[in-house]
C-alpha cells in the first residue's frame, strides 16, 4: 500500500494548489531575510493566512499558523485556528494532538484530554500522541484527587 497525502496523491508528488500555496508562502518568507524580526513575524503570519485561504484543507498550514500565533503569544487565536482545523479535518490525528496541547495550555483539562484521546485513537502507533494522552490522564487524576483548599 502506497502512502498518500491528504488529497490522496502518492507521497512525493505534487499536491496541487496546497503544495503551490505553501511553496509561494515559503518563498515569500525567505525574501524577508534582512527584515526586522517583528516585521518578519507578521509577514510569516500573513503568508500562512494566504496559504490557508488558497488551500483550506492543507493541515500543515493550519498547524504552522497556530504555531506562529502561539510563538507570538496569541494563544487564543492559535487555539481558534486549531478548533477550526478540528472541524475542517476531524480525521487528522495531528490536528487533535495540537488542539489537545493548546487546550491543556489554556487550562481546559477535560477537553484537552478528549482531544488527546481522539488523536491517540486516530493514530494509535504514534507514541507522542499516546504519551501526551497518558500524561494528561495522570495530571487529570492528580488534579481530581488533590485536597480542596
Amino acid at each position: 500500500m502506497a502512502l498518500t497525502d491528504l488529497r490522496g496523491n502518492p507521497l512525493g508528488t505534487n499536491s496541487g494548489p496546497a503544495r503551490d500555496a505553501v511553496e509561494r508562502a515559503l518563498w515569500r518568507m525567505m525574501s524577508f531575510y534582512d527584515t526586522p524580526l517583528a516585521d518578519l513575524d507578521a509577514a510569516i503570519r500573513v503568508a500562512l493566512q494566504q496559504a490557508l485561504a488558497t488551500a483550506p484543507d492543507f493541515v500543515a498550514t493550519r498547524l504552522n499558523l497556530a504555531d506562529v500565533l502561539r510563538a507570538q503569544r496569541q494563544e487564543a487565536q492559535a487555539l481558534q485556528v486549531l478548533e477550526d482545523a478540528a472541524r475542517a479535518q476531524s480525521g487528522s490525528a495531528a490536528v487533535w494532538y495540537a488542539l489537545g496541547l493548546a487546550r491543556h495550555r489554556a487550562g481546559q483539562s477535560a477537553s484537552a484530554l478528549q482531544a488527546l484521546q481522539k488523536a491517540t485513537r486516530l493514530e494509535p502507533r504514534q507514541p507522542a500522541y499516546a504519551y501526551a494522552y497518558e500524561l494528561a490522564r495522570k495530571a487529570d487524576r492528580e488534579r481530581r484527587q488533590a485536597p480542596v483548599r
